[in-house]
């Protein structure tokens, strides 16, 4: 299974890349918003993504599809976007039209306007998408622009809880002074975070407020 694809741009489309690497070209497909922040994504130039890989079965064929996110974060987001039972891949990819933080906020807070408005979710999609995933969207909030994320781990103690909420914020490209001032924190609130998913959520509440 293809997970990571290194290459040079050959073309550029308004919703894929063709990408050349060891003398194949490979057309990936890319969400709009995501397409929308890789500026660096022009013909002639180098490029590596993330890879989600499936087999789509049209008719009495498979055809493999590659879809591509600047990092695990972002795939780890379309793959628990596509949990939802009426939500497929593709579309899934059209829907991402807006930034990930954005969609996550909107899940979190039931923000059935906002999730009308992507491309293919109308309002049974939307509800559909807030009873499956809502509460489990807090790692999305602090995504952005070139972050290298990682699965959300799960949480055994504080110690590791601390451990493991700061490997996520130097991923997310915070220095590590001003993460380990986001955990104090976040770890002084009332009741203090017990999960990773709950600190995060209490990390991004506190740099809004």
């Amino acid at each position: 299974m293809i997970s990571y694809i290194h290459g040079k741009v050959v073309e550029r489309k308004a919703a894929a890349l063709v990408i050349l690497a060891g003398g194949l070209g490979y057309e990936v497909l890319v969400p709009p918003a995501i397409l929308a922040a890789l500026p660096e994504a022009v013909e002639g130039k180098e490029i590596g993504l993330t890879i989600y890989y499936f087999l789509q079965i049209d008719q009495s064929r498979a055809v493999p599809v590659m879809i591509g996110f600047r990092n695990p974060l972002e795939r780890d987001f379309f793959e628990s976007f596509i949990q939802v039972a009426s939500i497929g891949p593709r579309t899934a990819v059209k829907a991402i039209a807006q930034p990930i933080p954005q969609i996550a906020a909107a899940i979190e807070n039931a923000d059935m306007r906002f999730l009308n408005l992507l491309p293919g979710v109308g309002r049974q999609k939307a509800k559909e998408i807030v009873a499956k995933l809502q509460g489990k969207m807090a790692a999305y909030f602090l995504l952005d622009g070139g972050a290298s994320g990682a699965p959300l781990p799960e949480t055994t103690s504080a110690q590791q809880l601390e451990q493991e909420v700061l490997t996520i914020l130097l991923q997310l490209q915070y220095n590590r002074a001003d993460a380990q001032q986001m955990i104090r924190r976040a770890l002084s609130a009332t009741p203090a975070p017990t999960t990773t998913e709950e600190m995060l959520e209490m990390i991004y509440k506190q740099g809004r407020g």
